[in-house]
């Protein structure tokens, strides 16, 4: 493989891993605003720095490479070094954003999610059906609830209290005011059932409220997570004795990948510029190199000619 074979494959996977790392960007700055300008905006800006971060390489070679000015090559190098920065850090979130969204989406298809929602999904249907229930005073009602009770208790302490053959004087009177307060403690207890039901189906609805919002947090549990992360952790664990979460493990695979992508990218392309800064210093220096050749030539042919001019002058007539 000859010197312009290889520059031609460096030049194509480093603009490759630029394409990805400029698309990753543009695609964070644009998550970042909300209006259609903004993210226009956002995602302009995104792009020209890296065009600027790309040219500041290009120039930071080809000034120490063809033109031999070091310093303004390491000022070059320090405004892209700069670019570099703020490219790896979106690259980074952008990878973090991606798979917050793709463990979102494991988390809502888990059966944890979707018993939560089916719960929720039951609470509301029967707290609507128990609406009229919210108006209720319950402590009016509560208070109701136990006067008749502790008349009904006393009414059957009464009915007990009969003799069994006093049923004109005693037990039927008795019967007839345990069935009235019976039939007045009825709808209250009825009642007092539905309050206590929506009480109930209130604490449910937050409950599965709750569930719902840890299985979509990003770090409610591992279970949510790539299975690679997972296994490297139990790996790590039973054979180096190295304590790490799979969740640890997903944030340095993501900030190593977009440091790996953006600087490799980076040095491909510094790679390509610096070859071909020395190619063009290469065909300027032949070129001097033959220009000055063939000026001598001239020279020298001038001399023989003068030469002979003289020779010819100095010969008797």
């Amino acid at each position: 493989m000859n010197i312009n074979s290889l520059r031609m494959t460096l030049l194509i996977v480093g603009v490759t891993l630029l394409a990805i790392a400029m698309f990753a960007n543009v695609n964070l700055y644009v998550s970042l605003a909300s209006s259609p300008v903004d993210k226009a905006n956002w995602a302009i800006m995104g792009f020209a720095f890296d065009v600027a971060k790309v040219m500041l390489l290009i120039i930071c070679g080809v000034l120490w490479s063809v033109y031999r000015k070091p310093f303004a090559a390491l000022f070059s190098f320090l405004f892209w070094l700069v670019l570099t920065g703020i490219s790896l850090w979106t690259l980074f979130g952008y990878t973090s954003k991606v798979t917050q969204e793709s463990e979102r989406q494991a988390a809502i298809e888990s059966m944890g999610y979707k018993s939560s929602q089916a719960s929720l999904e039951n609470s509301e249907k029967r707290l609507s059906e128990l609406a009229a229930v919210a108006a209720i005073d319950s402590n009016a009602l509560q208070a109701k609830f136990d006067s008749l009770n502790q008349r009904k208790q006393a009414a059957e302490a009464d009915l007990n209290a009969c003799p069994r053959n006093y049923l004109t004087k005693c037990v039927n009177p008795a019967k007839a005011k345990l069935e009235a307060i019976q039939r007045d403690l009825a709808p209250i207890a009825l009642q007092m059932g539905q309050v206590n039901e929506y009480r109930g189906l209130e604490k449910t609805k937050i409950g599965a409220i709750e569930s719902s919002r840890l299985a979509l947090s990003n770090g409610a549990s591992d279970d949510v997570l790539h299975p690679m992360f997972g296994n490297s952790s139990i790996v790590l664990n039973d054979i180096f004795n190295i304590s790490v979460t799979g969740r640890q493990l997903k944030v340095w695979f993501l900030a190593i990948s977009a440091f790996l992508c953006e600087l490799l990218a980076s040095f491909l392309l510094l790679i390509v510029a610096t070859i071909g800064g020395r190619n063009l210093h290469t065909v300027q220096g032949l070129q001097q190199v033959s220009e000055s050749g063939a000026g001598g030539i001239n020279h020298q042919s001038h001399a023989t000619s003068g030469i002979g001019l003289e020779a010819v002058a100095t010969v008797p007539k």
